[in-house]
């Protein structure tokens, strides 16, 4: 979807990614929550408790800026 939005192709997009992970200026966002107190050790999965009401539905990577 962004290299549509950006008119780039999806290459350009990992390189860039990549590049400002490298940089320290993004991290990935993990999707669960280590040990959140609902579950027997959630880490990496995806229990009711690790996730925002309504979920993540259809949201693919997320990153955020460090």
């Amino acid at each position: 979807m962004l290299a549509i939005e950006l008119d780039t192709t999806v290459e350009d997009i990992k390189r860039r990614i990549e590049y400002l992970e490298r940089m320290n200026i993004i991290r990935r966002v993990s999707l669960g929550v280590p040990g959140c107190g609902t579950c027997s050790g959630c880490e990496g999965s995806r229990c009711e408790g690790c996730m925002p009401q309504g979920g993540f539905r259809n949201m693919g990577e997320m990153w955020e800026i460090v």
